[in-house]
């Protein structure tokens, strides 16, 4: 008599995302900011070929952009000026409640140097499913006068967190041109995904994938992406001029089943 072993072997390959691209829409006022991404609270009336709280840099006196043509720039009437831009992280649900997700934001402010300088501020608001605010971080009214100067921030998301809110708020001092301005702003997050359970003859591909990022894995990889077949715990570090992101994904596989059908 014999028994028949079958063996069944299915492979697959699946992709973990990292979701390291910036969060933030129109992030250095390249395009209309009030009808791309950003709600206002407070705009300036419209002078020297800024309106619509952005303005193209290099001319007029106003400096170069930090990044590409345009920069963040309320505009004129001797007043305060406001923008936010809610984003959404509720797909980060599980790891966010695990107190697990890390958010880097990154963000560069000027003001023309005159005394006293027109100020710039920018708060970054963890917030709940109904708007309460949960913890922030404020770089305060600063005043680099004729500089770009990049603030960074790094931290794990309190849980409970359903959305993230940028501020720009100017101040104005002296004059009828609000002189304060934002550019490059950026808010990543690095994400390998939950911790996953395969089959044997499966893999896994981790994608750490961030813009301008150099990578470091637990083998010493220095690629974007890493190709896991055997069980372990991986971790990556991801460093930009914002600083650095980590995440780690424990993943385990299950044996191979043996299905017997009994006797001839």
């Amino acid at each position: 008599m014999k028994k028949i072993l079958l063996l069944l072997i299915i492979s697959f390959d699946f992709i973990s995302n990292g979701q390291g691209q910036n969060l933030i829409i129109n992030p250095s006022a390249e395009s209309n900011p009030l009808t791309s991404g950003w709600t206002s609270v407070a705009t300036g009336t419209s002078c020297f070929t800024g309106s619509n709280w952005r303005i193209q840099g290099n001319q007029n006196e106003y400096p170069a952009a930090q990044n590409g043509l345009y920069f963040f720039y309320s505009g004129c009437g001797a007043s305060d000026g406001e923008i936010y831009q809610d984003i959404d992280v509720s797909a980060n649900v599980t790891q966010i409640d695990a107190g697990s997700q890390t958010f880097t934001f990154c963000g560069y402010t000027q003001s023309f140097s005159q005394t006293p300088p027109d100020l710039a501020r920018m708060i970054v608001e963890y917030r709940d499913g109904s708007s309460a605010v949960l913890e922030f971080y404020d770089t305060g009214e600063t005043q680099n006068r004729g500089v770009w100067f990049k603030y960074t921030d790094a931290r794990t998301a309190p849980v409970g967190t359903r959305f993230i809110r940028i501020r720009l708020i100017s101040v104005a001092n002296n004059g009828n041109s609000v002189d304060a301005y934002f550019d490059n702003l950026s808010l990543t997050t690095l994400n390998l995904g939950n911790d996953t359970t395969l089959c044997q003859g499966e893999s896994i591909t981790l994608d750490a994938t961030t813009p301008n990022a150099t990578y470091l894995w637990e083998n010493d990889s220095t690629h974007p992406t890493l190709n896991v077949t055997q069980q372990g715990i991986y971790w990556v570090e991801a460093t930009t001029i914002c600083g650095v992101s980590t995440d780690t994904i424990h993943v385990t596989f299950n044996p191979i089943s043996t299905l017997n059908l009994g006797n001839d």
